[in-house]
């Protein structure tokens, strides 16, 4: 895989939703509030109007998702976890509300920095590369992510880590990236 020393003073960015976790945090939400709020379940439409990163904050607010129970993709976290042990500064980059995020970065105790949706603001895609690129430039990070939204922060990163790929994604990232310089997780 990646075993430079070099590649220690480069940052490695993670997304969470289906590449550190198995599942969606916004669907997980939605069910909770489903099940303990049943009553409120008709305004997630009308906060879904107003836009996605205001859904997401709401939700963050009325319903309490606990890092201990979420589905870690163990593989990839062991991994983490070692680049940790080896002082690689590691960044969790999402499109799940800041709160929510940086409640899993803290129960997991390696992160240096959370970037996060903020009610205004979904970070994702074009609004995650922009993020990333300000605070490390091109090419100054690699990237771990899953599916076709990934591609904008990829084609920025300088090195493409592909958890679990959604369909057609690597085809996709092939067209924008050296094969040298994509890892698929695990190989």
């Amino acid at each position: 895989m990646l075993n430079s020393s070099a590649q220690n003073e480069v940052p490695l960015v993670l997304d969470l939703d289906g590449t550190l976790i198995h599942i969606d945090t916004f669907h997980k939400m939605t069910y909770l509030l489903c099940a303990k709020k049943p009553w409120l379940v008709p305004c997630i439409p009308l906060w879904l109007l107003k836009s996605r990163p205001y859904a997401k904050e709401r939700l963050s607010s009325l319903v309490d998702l606990l890092p201990q129970s979420l589905p870690y993709n163990s593989k990839l976290l062991d991994y983490v976890k070692s680049e940790s042990q080896k002082g690689r500064p590691l960044i969790l980059a999402t499109g799940t509300d800041q709160s929510v995020a940086e409640k899993i970065a803290e129960h997991l105790g390696f992160f240096q920095d959370v970037i996060g949706s903020n009610g205004k603001v979904n970070m994702t895609g074009p609004h995650k590369r922009d993020a990333l690129l300000q605070r490390f430039g091109t090419f100054g990070f690699d990237y771990a992510g899953d599916a076709l939204i990934d591609l904008h922060v990829w084609q920025v990163a300088r090195k493409a880590l592909v958890v679990r790929p959604k369909p057609g994604v690597l085809n996709k990232l092939h067209k924008i990236k050296d094969a040298a310089d994509i890892h698929h997780f695990p190989s």
